[in-house]
């Protein structure tokens, strides 16, 4: 999962520096994770790519933050059965009101700031607080889109807004939908970019 930018970074730092590699495979095996770390890995592939090729190489699984930093490279492999897409954003809260009053526990929070305490699990939420949340997860969705679009709209079989939703699939149906180049594993992909850049 993508919690931190660092050390991924880093090590794409590196690749980019030592002037004995001609070109990067990101290999990427994630399910996603926060937005911002992503987002700063997906900024550092773009630049990185425009002065050594950057390539993804998808193991099992790419999806939500996964695909996204798959987006930024120049080309995607993936194996045939990887699993793919999951483009979209999702909050996750839990209301244990019920649980409290039945363990006869009352939580008494204090705040300052009327939405600081959104998604406590002591209380449900209201409904100005639903909309004030998706409107926030509307934005970052279409940031996630737009980003893929930057990459990869010549690309794409579908429109952006269907392929979208949140749904996942197989790498095989990725190629055929544009997601992806190619189904071909880490070994297989690193030989045909051998070819294709003409590397000894």
């Amino acid at each position: 999962a993508i919690y931190s930018s660092t050390k991924t970074i880093e090590k794409l730092h590196k690749a980019e520096k030592d002037k004995s590699i001609k070109a990067i495979i990101l290999r990427i095996n994630s399910p996603g994770g926060a937005v911002g770390p992503t987002q700063e890995i997906y900024e550092e592939v773009i630049r990185i790519d425009q002065v050594k090729p950057v390539y993804a190489s998808f193991e099992s699984v790419a999806a939500s933050g996964g695909y996204y930093l798959g987006a930024a490279t120049r080309k995607i492999f993936t194996n045939a059965g990887a699993i793919t897409g999951s483009i979209g954003v999702i909050m996750q809260f839990m209301d244990l009101s019920k649980l409290y009053e039945f363990a006869k526990l009352n939580p008494q929070p204090m705040k300052a700031g009327k939405y600081k305490d959104i998604g406590s699990p002591h209380r449900p939420l209201n409904e100005e607080e639903k909309s004030l949340l998706s409107s926030t997860m509307t934005v970052v969705h279409k940031q996630f889109k737009n980003d893929i679009l930057k990459r990869r709209k010549d690309k794409l079989k579908s429109d952006i807004e269907e392929l979208a939703q949140g749904q996942i699939f197989s790498g095989e149906e990725a190629v055929n939908l544009g997601l992806a180049d190619e189904v071909a594993g880490l070994w297989q992909a690193g030989r045909k970019i051998h070819t294709e850049l003409g590397l000894k």
